[in-house]
């Protein structure tokens, strides 16, 4: 999904259950559209906050879990201001 806040575009994607592996393809299939990685969001349906924090730091983007989701959108918004 991706939406527009003011003047900037962000993306966010719902993943069932990802590895790594599918997320970094994902990510270079968007990487032409130039989003700034602070404005990208994944959101998982499996992962714990632990795992999610792992891929956040090998995907240099955000990835949430569901239980995590609206702080986490929240958090993203605030820092675009």
């Amino acid at each position: 999904m991706l939406f527009v806040l003011g003047s900037k575009i962000f993306c966010i994607e719902a993943k069932m259950k990802p590895d790594e592996a599918q997320l970094k393809s994902y990510l270079t299939r968007i990487k032409p559209l130039g989003f700034d990685n602070k404005a990208i969001l994944i959101v998982t349906a499996d992962k714990s906050a632990e795992e999610c924090q792992k891929l956040a730091e090998a995907l240099n983007v955000r990835v949430t879990g569901l239980a995590n989701f609206e702080q986490t959108l929240k958090t993203m918004l605030d820092s675009a201001n």
